[in-house]
């Protein structure tokens, strides 16, 4: 959904903005336009939360990571300024601990089959 969201700010607002400057001048876009983004937005925040929670329950990541990822999936879908600082920065903490965890494992190479005698 988020893609969706991407291609339209993309590829659909610069062909608005010579075809018809007066829809993207206008203070909110009326219409499906507008719906489909908020349903986009709100399923995507959702998600992202769920993602936390479930995270959370398993006790992947640290916990405060996992609290940190879900408030911020929920605050991110508030229309407001920098909302989204709080998710990129849980985002970016499980990232870390991926590619540290990734880095003091040995890597899983297959087996080679062996001979049977």
């Amino acid at each position: 959904m988020l893609v969706g969201i991407m291609w339209t700010i993309a590829f659909v607002a610069p062909s608005a903005a010579v075809e018809a400057p007066a829809f993207l001048d206008a203070e909110q876009v009326a219409g499906p336009v507008d719906m489909g983004f908020m349903i986009s937005g709100l399923a995507v925040a959702l998600g992202w939360a769920l993602f936390g929670a479930a995270t959370f329950r398993a006790n992947v990541y640290p916990r405060a990571a996992a609290i940190v990822l879900a408030l911020g999936a929920l605050l991110a879908a508030a229309p407001f300024p920098a909302t989204t600082l709080l998710f990129d920065l849980a985002v970016v903490w499980m990232g870390v601990i991926t590619v540290r965890s990734l880095a003091t494992e040995p890597s899983a190479e297959p087996m080679e089959a062996q001979p049977q005698a």
